[in-house]
């Protein structure tokens, strides 16, 4: 029924049910939003009664109105409906939690498990969680086992121990689970519920299977719990009228949808189907597969759900019919020598104690290809199967290791060695050496230069001191190996230890440390050796690892390097003496105790890093050092003089040393004295700091000196309390904490108390933070409202809005998604509650720990606020995202920064990258560099999306575009929508990356081209190096470069044009190789540059091989200064032009120009743009803010620099520059935008006179 059909409800001109039961909640917000769900759940009229009399919150509630629910299918509600519902619960849930609770049992009660997606939409456990405290323990089953039944993801031992637990306790509570399926399409659920009732009740005699196997003694019982000794089978007694009553309905359903195995336009019909059915229930699985079944089913496509959903039920129920045991030799055979195989993967996801109890039965009757069960055995890591196949098929394993990579080939070797003996005896000596080779060449793929030696190293033919001299060189390389670590960690268990201490090693002089984090836990460090129990597992890795670079005698420059890399890293950003990074300090102390001159080395090294850990560790050790220290107090980068300050801070023996260098000729040296003094107490060497500030001629210096001696300064630092009792360990932002030490590491309930002190949760009341949802701790502990408010509480109290480091340190021990999910729930309150400014720093909270998740969430606010003049948030919008870190949010930060309708947050967008930018150190035009995805792409331009059954290969084209292919090569417009048989959570997740990936290639293209745009425009120029990291490196950039011409330049002259091709090689315009200069500095060549005769030429080319440029180069229109121009100061080509207003200012701010000043009454008269050192202003008629959709009249345009301004009359505008001076390049792309802009005009004034008007 439809409530928006009055006259089923009205009677007399009377208000409705809901209507009622709105005004019987005074109109509130509950009442409005419940009014909302009943309409979209279109109920029966008596089941519309019914709601009315059990959710009036007025009555005491009375259960047994339920009884007379009449049963609805609910199943059928759109997306949209089901998900309007689902979050009306959520907003009951949080807002009154009686009429929640009351609403749930009354959906329950009228629909059963058709109202699952109701309650539970995204299948998230804390929705089941919450229905379990709602709903008996019978309904909340019946929810998650019909969420298991559609979700074959989650059909798992793990998914299904909930279930069997209550099951072994009553096997009848199935039953009564499959009395709540009220849906017509509720087959699936009640063959899961069959299944898993069998599956805990013991067969009956007169049914068993042949993979029936009592309970060894002592062993365990077919549901995976400890038998009681004597061999007895210790699942229920099902009655026997039962038993066959369900296992009856549940080959009936197996056998009745056989066909559906295949693909609805594939499946058999009439006397196929019926022979298929057949063979299900008359064969004998111990006999020969049929040949006629084996035809009937060759070349079928299959139906990958199905493929999975039917021989799963059946290996759960496997012992009560030899039917069951047919189903899935079917299985197995239509999935043939594939890899994976989907049915063999359901009987192994029942759970390891029933899948190995019966694999070894049930591969006797599988007509299955062996070398496919051996192929399939590796993949899912069966040691067992590979053991029993090596005994078994000795042929066909040698055959199939030959085939395999080297993290397989190993891995079934070491298979063989167990279940072969013999065999292993005769070939493993070859198939070892075989391995170790294949290995090799696996670990140096991508090494250049000198793959050839690294891969010796690793075989034991080179030396270390062999590869050393391309050390730099592979420190450089990007080379991304999704298996490496877990195929290096395989190398302890073949016993292959040369091999994984030198690809650790390889590792570890190419500074990554990756493998240690993964794999070096407490307990596999326990088993390779003896471990001290009291030491932190930091201490335990870094010993282990200084052990290695004993072994393999790696020089201490490369361990120094090492250490200084991981350890100074974002990783290990925490403080104090139980940081990982002092902890590395102590042990390189006490470990390289026997180091002096290296120690001294490093400090001079070209590494920042490892200059950094050689300060530190003098510093520990500083009576030896001393000399040295001090020598280096002229350090040339802040890190590493907060380090050095820290040191002499601590150091007030050194007074005299200090006060010397107050003198030194080295302004650094001077620098720093002025530095520690001030640490040390103004007042007491005021007389030698007013000294040296008299005595100063760099200004930096004595600027410094003076705000040390300042009034306003006197006393900070005074006296002990300002030396520095931390480990002089700077923050993320180079500053230290204190007067030149570092804050002392803080336990994770102190820094919650002192967030929380005083009443300042308070400022949380709004929020409701009890009924928000759940934050898990990373070791599964549930972490407490207490802990994540002090998290919210800290950016609350924050004066200036960023990053903070007690929330930071406090969020590093939750689980990420969990904490995501919170702050968007947090984000989305604040909205509800009008996204108030005075707590604007929810938007920092969101940002920095929302994830990817609320990037666009955060990006449509920012589009948005400004239409409903709230530019200021969206300003403040825009800086948070420039925090979120992930590439996503910079890159639509940048694309705001380039392009966005209102001047305040594309200011902001700027801002914030710049500041990005200055953190790191490189200009912005860098960053941006740095920020371009590769979008998930390798160097073939290809991405592989994953089904879990299907693959399907994208491939990014030259023209940026996306083809689509599927696993056997046949080009698809789209990847396709996941389908029953595919992983769903695999398929889901694929299909979400794809959907994610167009939208990200959208922006990212959109993006780039405006940024080639403006390098063009502005001679944006790279060196050699960085041009091929961009261009030749990065896929999405890759496919730019090929379609433009480029320069090489020396002194901003144009040397020579190349293209790069698509084999990697570099040609001219007459189609010869090139080189390109070891110096090379490249920029994109503009067609003004050019001859005709090369113009023509690269022209040619481009339309031989039919590339279309990915902006406008070659054709792009020139425009130059004209001699009679070259000395005006104005350019006057558009005088006159008669446009509209609206179309004019809209096309130049898409171009990158701003509305000039505002005069009084919101009028303005000019447009400009800058880029860099080049500015451009047009002049035109004027019009009011807001009211541009009316006729203006352009007068002139003029150049000039930015910064350099004249006062003319009443107003301050630029020094105009001669037309003639103007960089030639510049000055045609702004005609180009002007020309454009003004296009659409159909009327010129005379100029000047147009003016007087």
């Amino acid at each position: 029924m439809r409530l928006d059909e009055p006259e089923k409800y009205r009677e007399g001109g009377c208000i409705t049910e809901v209507e009622v039961m709105a005004m019987m909640m005074n109109g509130n917000k509950e009442g409005e939003r419940l009014e909302e769900a009943l309409e979209l759940l279109q109920l029966t009229p008596k089941n519309l009664e019914l709601a009315e009399a059990y959710l009036d919150l007025s009555v005491q509630e009375n259960e047994e109105l339920l009884k007379g629910a009449e049963h609805q299918d609910f199943s059928g509600m759109s997306t949209n409906a089901q998900q309007s519902v689902y979050g009306c619960i959520g907003f009951l849930k949080r807002n009154n939690e009686e009429l929640a609770a009351r609403f749930i049992r009354f959906l329950m009660a009228a629909g059963g498990t058709t109202v699952r997606k109701l309650l539970v939409y995204y299948g998230w456990m804390s929705d089941f969680d919450y229905l379990s405290n709602i709903l008996p323990v019978m309904e909340s089953a019946a929810l998650y086992a019909d969420y298991i039944a559609w979700s074959v993801g989650k059909q798992n031992a793990a998914s299904y121990e909930p279930l069997l637990k209550l099951g072994k306790e009553n096997p009848e509570i199935f039953c009564q689970m499959s009395e709540l399926c009220y849906h017509e399409d509720s087959c699936n659920t009640k063959m899961l519920l069959s299944a898993l009732y069998l599956h805990c009740v013991k067969p009956l005699e007169e049914s068993r299977s042949i993979l029936y196997i009592p309970v060894a003694d002592g062993g365990k019982s077919e549901t995976g719990n400890a038998g009681d000794g004597n061999g007895r089978d210790d699942r229920a007694e099902g009655t026997p009228e039962r038993i066959r009553e369900i296992r009856d309905y549940l080959e009936a359903r197996l056998i009745g949808n056989s066909a559906g195995l295949f693909q609805q336009a594939d499946e058999p019909k009439g006397e196929e189907e019926e022979k298929l059915k057949d063979f299900l229930r008359n064969s004998d699985p111990r006999d020969e597969f049929p040949y006629d079944i084996r035809a009937l089913i060759t070349g079928r496509k299959k139906n990958e759900y199905r493929m999975m959903f039917l021989p799963g039920l059946a290996f759960l129920a496997v012992e009560h019919s030899n039917r069951f045991v047919s189903m899935i030799r079917l299985a197995a055979a239509v999935e043939g020598d594939a890899i994976p195989n989907a049915p063999l993967d359901m009987c192994q996801r029942s759970g390891d104690v029933w899948f190995h109890k019966h694999i070894e039965a049930l591969e006797k009757v599988l007509w299955v290809p062996e070398e496919a069960y051996i192929r399939w055995g590796i993949l899912r890591k069966e040691k067992s199967v590979l053991e029993r196949m090596a005994a078994k098929a000795p042929d066909t394993i040698c055959e199939v290791i030959k085939k395999v990579p080297a993290e397989d080939y190993g891995y079934l070797l070491a298979q063989v060695k167990t279940g072969n003996p013999k065999l292993y005896a005769e070939a493993g000596e070859a198939l070892v050496e075989d391995y170790r080779r294949i290995a090799a060449e696996q670990e140096v793929k991508g090494y250049e230069p000198a793959g050839d030696r690294a891969m010796d190293y690793l075989l034991g033919i080179a030396e270390i001191q062999d590869i050393l001299p391309y050390v730099e060189q592979w420190r450089e390389l990007y080379l991304y190996d999704r298996q490496k670590y877990a195929r290096i960690h395989n190398y302890l268990e073949y016993k292959e230890e040369q091999l994984y201490r030198r690809a650790l090693v390889l590792e570890c002089l190419r500074l990554q440390d990756h493998y240690f984090r993964q794999y070096w836990s407490r307990k596999e460090l326990e088993k390779e050796g003896e471990v001290d129990a009291g030491k932190d597992l930091n201490r335990l890795q870094i010993e282990g690892i200084l052990k290695l670079f004993d072994d393999e005698q790696v020089p201490a420059q490369y361990q120094i390097d090492y250490f200084g890399k991981v350890y100074d890293s974002s990783e290990y950003a925490a403080r104090g003496e139980d940081s990982p990074s002092q902890i590395c300090v102590i042990a390189l102390k006490e470990q390289r105790g026997d180091w002096h001159q290296e120690w001294e080395i490093a400090s001079e090294s070209k590494y920042l890093p490892a200059r950094i850990m050689a300060f530190r560790v003098m510093g520990e050790r500083w009576e030896e050092y001393k000399s040295r220290l001090l020598a280096c107090a002229a350090e040339s980068t802040k890190q590493g003089r907060e380090f050095l300050r820290a040191i002499y801070t601590r150091r007030r023996e050194w007074e005299e040393d200090i006060l010397g260098m107050l003198k030194s000729p080295k302004g650094g040296m001077r620098e720093m004295a002025a530095e520690v003094l001030k640490n040390w107490g103004v007042e007491q060497y005021r007389e030698q700091l007013t000294q040296a500030m008299e005595a100063e001629k760099t200004k930096k210096i004595k600027t410094l000196l003076q705000e040390i001696l300042a009034p306003e300064q006197q006393g900070a630092g005074n006296g002990e309390n300002g030396q520095a009792d931390g480990m002089g360990q700077p923050d993320g932002e180079g500053n230290t904490n204190g007067m030149g030490g570092s804050a002392v590491s803080r336990s994770t309930d102190a820094i919650i108390k002192d967030a929380l002190m005083g009443g300042r949760k308070r400022k949380l009341a709004w929020l409701s933070l009890e009924n928000i949802g759940k934050v898990h701790k990373r070791n599964g502990e549930e972490a407490s409202e207490d802990h994540v408010a002090a998290i919210l509480v800290s950016y609350a109290d924050m004066g200036i809005l960023g990053v903070s480091r007690e929330a930071a340190q406090l969020a590093e021990e939750l689980v990420p998604g969990e904490l995501a999910a919170y702050v968007k729930e947090v984000y989305n309150r604040w909205i509800e509650d009008g996204a108030q400014a005075k707590k604007k720093w929810v938007l920092y909270a969101a940002s920095i720990h929302g994830g990817e998740p609320i990037v666009p969430i955060l990006y449509a606010s920012i589009q948005d606020w400004p239409k409903h003049s709230r530019g200021a948030m969206a300003a403040e919008a825009v800086k948070a995202l420039a925090l979120n870190g992930t590439s996503t949010a910079l890159l639509l930060v940048d694309q705001v920064a380039r392009k966005f309708k209102f001047r305040q947050v594309k200011g902001a967008a700027a801002e914030a990258l710049d500041y990005a930018a200055a953190q790191l150190g490189i200009s912005r035009e860098e960053l941006e560099d740095r920020i371009v995805p590769n979008l998930g792409f390798d160097e073939r331009m290809e991405r592989i999306f994953d089904y879990g059954k299907r693959q399907f290969k994208v491939v990014l084209a030259s023209d940026l575009s996306l083809e689509v292919y599927d696993g056997n090569g046949k080009a698809l417009k789209s990847i396709p929508a996941p389908g029953k048989n595919d992983d769903q959570e695999l398929a889901k997740e694929s299909n979400e990356a794809w959907k994610l990936l167009k939208k990200q290639l959208k922006t990212v293209v959109g993006n780039q081209k405006i940024r080639l745009e403006q390098a063009m425009r502005i001679q944006r120029r790279w060196e050699k190096e960085k041009w091929c990291e961009l261009f030749v490196k990065n896929p999405v950039m890759h496919q730019f470069a090929t379609g433009l011409v480029w320069g090489v330049y020396a002194e901003e002259a144009l040397k020579d044009t190349f293209r790069y091709m698509e084999d990697g090689t570099f040609n001219t315009a007459e189609e010869e190789e090139y080189e390109l200069p070891e110096n090379a500095v490249i920029g994109l060549v503009h067609p003004i540059e050019l001859s005709e005769e090369a113009l023509a030429a690269w022209k040619e080319q481009m339309s031989d091989y039919e590339i279309v440029q990915p902006i406008e180069q070659l054709e792009r229109p020139v425009y130059r200064v004209t001699e009679e121009e070259k000395e005006a100061t104005e350019l006057i080509r558009f005088g006159g032009v008669a446009v509209n207003g609206l179309s004019l200012f809209g096309k130049l701010q898409d171009m990158g120009w701003y509305r000039g000043e505002i005069l009084d009454g919101g009028y303005y008269d000019t447009i400009y743009r800058y880029d860099q050192d080049k500015g451009v202003e047009l002049v035109f008629s004027g019009c009011g803010v807001g009211c541009e959709n009316e006729t203006v009249v352009v007068y002139e345009v003029y150049f000039y620099r930015p910064g350099a301004a004249e006062k003319v009359g009443w107003r301050v505008q630029p020094v105009k520059h001669k037309l003639g001076q103007v960089d030639e390049r510049y000055f045609s792309e702004v005609v180009l935008q002007l020309t454009k802009a003004t296009a659409s005009s159909e009327k010129r004034l005379p100029y000047p006179d147009c003016k007087k008007r």
